[in-house]
């Protein structure tokens, strides 16, 4: 039985090797929460100031595929179709030149949800907000 204030004596054994592996895993990682935050932003309307944050890191890093997937649902969802298109067709030509494969089915899915313009599978371009309707007092 361990004091209070002592360092616990199952330190180092497997139990607690698995114990701190379980925490880390449950831990949100600052990536999740900048992605949390990013499509949190699309929901709010922010598509082009979210495109513009991650073209930098697009540019640096362009074969991952989420990142290079929240791009182009912010270009999408920021009335930038073509751009949105060409970055998929830039990303695909990349994958099969560099990897020898082809985009995973998230972004498969991305790209026809964006050819159909489907808002449902999707963002589309987003248009101004209703004003509220005003009942004459």
């Amino acid at each position: 039985m361990d004091r209070p204030g002592s360092v616990p004596t199952n330190v180092g054994s497997p139990s607690s090797a698995r114990v701190s592996r379980c925490r880390s895993r449950t831990r949100v990682p600052g990536r999740c929460r900048r992605r949390t935050r990013r499509a949190a932003r699309c929901r709010a309307g922010e598509h082009a100031a979210v495109a513009a944050e991650l073209a930098p890191a697009v540019a640096e890093h362009p074969l991952r595929e989420r990142l290079r997937a929240a791009h182009l649902r912010a270009l999408h969802g920021a009335g930038r179709r073509a751009e949105a298109l060409a970055g998929y067709h830039d990303l695909r030509e990349r994958l099969a030149d560099e990897l020898g494969v082809d985009p995973g089915p998230e972004l498969a899915s991305l790209y026809r949800s964006m050819l159909e313009d489907d808002p449902s599978k999707g963002p589309g371009p987003r248009t101004a907000p209703r004003s509220p309707l005003i009942k004459p007092v």
